[in-house]
């Protein structure tokens, strides 16, 4: 589910997060998942699951019913993202994708990124993971020495990655201001950004 107002709510992909076992498997047929728990780069989802869902079922596998305790896991901040164009060298596409944050200010000194590097290949779509990050103002123009142009680029992916420009992190005088992000990344799976 996901909204751009909080008010309206788009639920488009109905994939189970955690899917149910195969045929035979404990969790087969109920899966029943308490609350995340986060250890280090990792969310822990520990769930109970179950190959019957109703008496009739239970008595007909008799001595072959189960329910057990199952453990699924993922990369922290990573359960969902947007997508970064394939590079491409065709004429007249644009060889990267991008994403503006609405106006919000922030506390913190430096920016980081949760970013997986993505390397496809085959016929005209193959290129480095790229993404660059541009600072602008409130009428989306870029503040001076933060442009993407001045970004330098992120070319790898990392739960924690930190953006600069020219080398510089720090972004000290800029808390508190309001400000917008744009994200420019191709070859990427980009989940989440943070003030730290």
């Amino acid at each position: 589910v996901f909204s751009r107002d909080g008010i309206h709510y788009n639920r488009s992909y109905r994939d189970p997060f955690i899917a149910r076992g195969a045929k035979g498997l404990f969790d087969a047929a109920v899966i029943y998942p308490i609350n995340p728990i986060v250890h280090g780069d990792r969310v822990l989802f520990y769930y109970t699951g179950g190959n019957y869902r109703d008496n009739t079922t239970m008595r007909a596998l008799g001595d072959k019913t189960m329910f057990a305790v199952g453990l699924a896991t993922s990369p922290r901040d990573r359960f969902v993202s947007f997508e970064g164009v394939r590079f491409s060298d065709e004429a007249g596409r644009k060889p990267y994708s991008e994403v503006v944050t609405r106006t919000f200010s922030f506390t913190g000194k430096q920016l980081h990124l949760n970013l997986q590097a993505n390397l496809y290949t085959g016929a005209g779509v193959s290129g480095p993971c790229g993404m660059w990050v541009e600072i602008m103002d409130t009428t989306h123009h870029p503040i001076p020495g933060f442009s993407h142009r001045d970004c330098d680029p992120i070319h790898r992916g990392g739960l924690d990655q930190v953006v600069s420009w020219k080398g510089r992190r720090d972004l000290s005088e800029l808390a508190g201001r309001p400000i917008k992000l744009r994200f420019h990344f191709r070859n990427a799976s980009f989940y989440a950004f943070q003030f730290k």
